[in-house]
């Protein structure tokens, strides 16, 4: 059967505001201690972003060379770099072990939030429907969804997976799978081939994301600036694929950056924001019964 809409799920941020939660200043301060990582040089959150995180963030989110082995390369470095003896602070198996406790850690708090789980499991019904979780991550992230889908009855499955032109379950198309970032819209080009054929061109698509947004304090990825370009190279690079009947829908906390809510205030702003973006699903699949 031709499926005639395409419902597209941002996950950082938006299926999963803890996955952005764990880096906000007190928690990941707490986890880079738990790791080991403080011990070997990690010494600030502000050092995390800028020294580990930034740098290598290209390469760790558009290859499959997976979270531990991109920071695990970078800290060696780095602790290479600084230290004044052939102490172990700088050894590659000990930063490793750090870096895999740090990332189980991540990870598992990249839970979807039970605020979508009725709507993911509806959709997943709809005949007409073919539905998408689609990030720019790190190459675990993949599986961590799956996973996380799974544990509701839900099938997915990477994008590389799926069938041309059948009817295939919930997709995941993570950047570092594709090799692309959403920006770019040989993301969506690899995307539309591997799933559909070409009758599919003006299908209805509607992309619920957060672009980056709520993204924690410290994260450069969540600039206000990079935000407002983000979503517009992301609308257009779909729009190059798919053509002009592309809806967005801004996931977006809408907080000031050196001011956030307290995480009481953030978790109502963003349940109700989960509320506002289910009604925009429900008037996109049945639009004459609103």
């Amino acid at each position: 059967m031709k499926k005639g809409r395409l419902i597209l799920f941002d996950f950082s941020g938006t299926l999963s505001i803890e996955a952005v939660n764990f880096g906000q200043r007190e928690t990941l301060s707490s986890y880079l201690e738990k790791s080991g990582l403080v011990e070997l040089g990690i010494a600030s959150e502000a050092f995390f972003w800028n020294e580990i995180v930034t740098p290598t963030w290209l390469e760790g989110s558009t290859t499959r060379r997976g979270y531990i082995n991109i920071l695990t390369d970078r800290i060696t470095a780095l602790c290479l770099d600084n230290r004044e003896s052939n102490s172990q602070r700088g050894d590659n198996i000990n930063v490793r072990k750090a870096v895999s406790r740090f990332m189980a850690s991540y990870f598992d708090c990249c839970l979807i939030d039970a605020a979508w789980r009725n709507m993911l499991q509806s959709l997943r019904n709809d005949p007409l429907t073919q539905v998408a979780v689609v990030t720019d991550h790190y190459a675990e992230a993949t599986t961590t969804i799956i996973k996380g889908m799974a544990e509701w009855d839900i099938e997915a499955i990477p994008l590389e997976k799926a069938v041309k032109g059948a009817e295939n379950p919930l997709v995941i198309a993570n950047s570092a799978d594709v090799g692309f970032h959403k920006i770019d819209y040989r993301f969506w080009y690899t995307f539309y081939n591997q799933l559909f054929l070409h009758d599919h061109h003006n299908m209805k698509v509607l992309l619920i994301d957060d672009f980056g947004a709520n993204e924690a304090i410290g994260d450069q990825y969540g600039n206000h600036a990079q935000v407002t370009v983000r979503k517009e190279r992301t609308r257009q690079a779909l729009e190059e694929v798919f053509g002009k009947s592309v809806d967005i829908y801004s996931f977006i906390l809408n907080f000031v950056k050196n001011d956030p809510p307290n995480p009481e205030e953030k978790k109502k702003r963003y349940y109700s924001l989960v509320e506002s973006a289910l009604s925009y699903i429900q008037r996109f699949t049945n639009p004459l019964c609103y």
